[in-house]
């Protein structure tokens, strides 16, 4: 997690999704404004007490960008309908690009909180895919260790490598090689999100 990028993230995220609130309050957009309000008070909140907790912050993340996904009569069907086309065009543009702030922001927090993690989602997926192998390879016993893996309540990432190398080293040099971009793919899997 990038600490500084973060703050900067939810600092622009707070003040974002407060201009968006007070938009769609002026302009009576239903249940929006005190979502979009919501939302502001707990980047806010999180700004202000420094606890960064990763679970509520992509909670925080995935809650705008559902928002933001086309859902009929969703929010990004509402726009700002005025008397005079040039009034309501130039309403419109303001409003989209206040949209695009809050959208750039989330993404800017979802980049931060991952910043230097390792994605165990991403290990896991690995390790099925590698398990599926294994078994259609006849090799039992390792995918049972896969699947061990799989099993425990936290990833261990020791593990997981040491099982990497493992594989790597059999000595069925065919079942190795068609188990490599696998095996990559897991050491690749265990490595921290590098900054963007």
């Amino acid at each position: 997690m990038n600490i500084e990028k973060l703050k900067r993230a939810l600092h622009e995220l707070a003040s974002a999704t407060s201009d968006l609130a007070s938009v769609c309050e002026r302009e009576d957009f239903p249940g929006f404004g005190p979502f979009w309000r919501s939302v502001s008070s707990e980047a806010s909140a999180a700004l202000a007490n420094g606890r960064f907790d990763r679970a509520a912050l992509d909670h925080l993340v995935r809650d705008v960008v559902s928002t933001f996904s086309y859902q009929p009569g969703g929010f990004m069907e509402q726009y700002i309908v005025r008397s005079d086309p040039g009034e309501q065009e130039r309403e419109n543009v303001v409003f989209d690009r206040i949209r695009d702030r809050v959208r750039a922001a989330a993404a800017d927090v979802k980049e931060a909180v991952d910043e230097g993690e390792v994605d165990p989602l991403r290990i896991r997926r690995v390790l099925v895919d590698l398990e599926t192998a294994l078994l259609e390879l006849g090799m039992h016993d390792d995918a049972t260790t896969a699947r061990e893996l799989l099993n425990s309540p936290e990833m261990d990432h020791a593990a997981a490598s040491a099982f990497g190398d493992a594989i790597s080293s059999h000595t069925d040099q065919r079942s190795v090689r068609r188990l490599q971009p696998l095996v990559h793919g897991l050491k690749e899997a265990l490595r921290p999100v590098e900054p963007q």
